[in-house]
């Protein structure tokens, strides 16, 4: 059976990416359990979701298995016939390091509205970010096996400054980076996506793909856990997921929730 065939179509969709520890955020460990973004998902007006994770912790290169694939691409056809089947008035991919990553890349594939990543990975091959001097993180394990499993099954594990640059014309994905100032190297590497999306744009001055980022004072790589205990992850996925006429109108009062949630349910925490 599909991954999700909801009984109406249209609505904003959000797809989700986990992190390295299966949740919404973090790196190896913490993170927001997938169900804690249900309530704000409904509160925006948002019909659909499809909760994404990583079992092989490998930034979603090897695919998701079964008919996802064992490729970065082969996921996106899995979730290209879904965001078709759903045909929905807005998309939106979010996630957090690893599902941030994937977020940002998979955003930029589908031709996304908007791609929230929180402390995303924009270099994912070992070397470069050495050659960037990148300070260690506690993923760093992860990726170096993930360079050995892409040099085995002949994978390439794109950047996202690759991502786009080699985006086709007339994409007008908005990437949203959202990095603690107490992680340099997360800054350093969405300093690097906004130098992409600025060279892409070249002297025109007319962007297609958009790029803001914000840097968030004294927090760090795990700043999606903060901004949930404080309240602000809620008021910005009210923003950035509700549709158009539904923010005009009906603000964050949280009116307006539809009846009817569909949501991906082969995650055990949603």
């Amino acid at each position: 059976p599909p991954l999700l065939r909801p009984a109406t179509c249209g609505g904003t969709l959000v797809i989700a990416f986990a992190g390295a520890d299966a949740n919404l955020g973090g790196g190896i460990q913490g993170g927001v359990p997938s169900h804690e973004f249900v309530a704000s998902c409904r509160r925006a007006g948002v019909q659909h979701a499809i909760f994404v994770r990583d079992a092989m912790r490998a930034w979603y290169v090897r695919g998701l298995g079964g008919r996802g694939g064992s490729t970065f691409d082969g996921a996106l056809e899995l979730l290209r016939a879904e965001v078709a089947a759903v045909r929905p008035a807005r998309l939106v991919t979010m996630g957090s390091s690893m599902g941030g990553y994937a977020a940002a890349r998979a955003g930029i594939a589908l031709g996304a509205d908007a791609a929230v990543a929180f402390s995303p990975q924009v270099l994912v091959s070992p070397a470069a970010r050495r050659d960037m001097s990148l300070p260690a993180a506690p993923f760093d394990s992860l990726l170096e096996g993930l360079e050995l499993a892409c040099d085995a099954e002949g994978l390439h594990a794109a950047s996202l400054v690759e991502a786009v640059r080699e985006a086709p014309a007339g994409v007008r994905t908005l990437l949203e980076v959202h990095v603690g100032e107490d992680a340099p190297g997360d800054v350093a590497e969405a300093e690097l996506l906004l130098e992409a999306v600025r060279e892409r744009a070249g002297g025109s001055g007319e962007e297609d793909i958009r790029c803001e980022m914000t840097r968030h004072a004294g927090r760090d790589h795990n700043l999606v856990t903060d901004m949930r205990d404080t309240g602000e992850l809620h008021e910005l996925l009210c923003r950035v997921l509700a549709p158009p006429s539904t923010a005009a109108s009906e603000g964050d009062s949280g009116e307006g929730i539809p009846h009817e949630f569909v949501g991906f349910a082969e995650c055990s925490d949603f």
